[in-house]
């Protein structure tokens, strides 16, 4: 069973702060845990599994086109429910994929 990004969060970032400083708590949070799945996000009206991937990377969506996936340090999944909304789901893997 998966424990959920907000679960497993540092604080609350204070108010005022960039989402790219969110990513970045998400990161570590990642890389503190690896090859432990995480709920990224629920209730999504659209799979963003791309989004969620490119967001990790720290790269701009387009950038990951043509990249072989397994050689990144994340892996992401979704999960369509029952009601027609998506689960996202994340982990780190590491350089060497050593958690594949």
């Amino acid at each position: 069973m998966a424990i959920s990004m907000k679960q497993a969060a540092p604080a609350p970032a204070a108010q005022g702060s960039t989402i790219s400083k969110l990513f970045q708590e998400r990161r570590l949070t990642l890389m503190e845990n690896p090859g432990v799945w995480y709920e990224y996000s629920n209730n999504l009206r659209a799979n963003t599994m791309g989004s969620v991937l490119s967001s990790l990377c720290g790269v701009k969506l387009p950038a990951l086109k043509g990249i072989d996936r397994k050689l990144l340090p994340y892996q992401v999944a979704s999960r369509r429910m029952e009601d027609g909304t998506y689960s996202v789901f994340a982990r780190y893997v590491g350089e060497q994929q050593e958690w594949v």
